[in-house]
């Protein structure tokens, strides 16, 4: 079957080979392109850059990485390697949730589309974030997948999740909130959160692997109550302190967690 779509370097969007329209969800897989041009495996970046020149349609670099993959294993990734990940995926959500508000304050789009787009942004970010934790996303279960409907749905503390506080803040849009003032910030937050997810799924990970202790670790920048509090405890069991996108700086919040597992005493053997 020949492939359907391919970049249009002119137009800067994706044909089919009549030149009409897009894919169903363009903007989703230009996020997942800014990734793989950050990525530290060369052939990621090269197929990639082949894709953006359009010199290999959409399909066959779909097919790169699912099937004898572009990326291929080297050596072993850090836990501050997957955070600046994270960090970077963040960053390049909050820029489309950005540019998604700017078309809403512009009547570019309406309200129901903005909706749609943060609902579907909302839920890539914490799926995304998930997959760091568990070490990418062809690690993700059935059960993951429900895991992380819940903490859309409840939050990391089992009250409003993303999602409810998205319909509110869609209400009270509805019922004239200005643009203006603080309307960005809380656009922003709500991908910030994803935070939260990759740090819960982190936890219950190492609590699978018989870890039972943790302690939070404070980002140099990160002053807020919640941080300075949580950092204070040392080492705590697993779960008890506060978790991070949780604390004072909500989403914001870059600490990051340590876990061990508690030394046992020895016993001795008698004479």
């Amino acid at each position: 079957m020949p492939a359907r779509y391919r970049w249009d370097p002119a137009t800067a969007r994706y044909v089919d080979t009549t030149g009409r329209s897009a894919p169903p969800d363009p903007a989703r897989i230009q996020r997942a392109i800014e990734v793989a041009l950050r990525s530290s495996n060369p052939e990621t970046v090269r197929i990639t850059q082949q894709l953006k020149a359009g010199t290999i349609p959409l399909e066959e670099w779909q097919r790169q990485f699912r099937g004898q993959g572009a990326v291929k294993p080297g050596k072993p990734i850090t836990r501050e390697q997957v955070r600046m990940t994270l960090d970077a995926t963040l960053r390049s959500a909050r820029r489309d949730a950005v540019a998604l508000a700017q078309d809403l304050q512009a009547s570019r789009i309406g309200l129901a589309e903005w909706r749609t787009g943060m609902r579907d942004l909302v839920k890539d970010t914490h799926i995304m974030s998930a997959a760091a934790a568990k070490g990418g996303r062809d690690q993700l279960t059935q059960s993951d997948y429900g895991r992380i409907g819940q903490l859309l749905a409840r939050g990391p503390k089992g009250g409003r999740g993303q999602y409810q506080y998205l319909e509110r803040f869609v209400r009270e849009i509805e019922r004239g909130l200005p643009f203006g003032g603080r309307f960005m910030q809380r656009v922003t937050m709500y991908v910030e959160a994803g935070r939260a997810t990759y740090h819960v799924i982190d936890s219950e990970l190492h609590e699978e692997m018989g870890f039972d202790e943790e302690r939070s670790i404070r980002y140099s920048a990160d002053s807020c109550a919640g941080c300075i509090g949580a950092e204070r405890l040392g080492w705590a069991l697993i779960g008890t302190i506060p978790p991070i996108g949780t604390r004072t700086c909500l989403g914001n919040c870059l600490c990051r967690m340590e876990y061990r597992r508690r030394a046992r005493p020895r016993i001795r053997r008698a004479a």
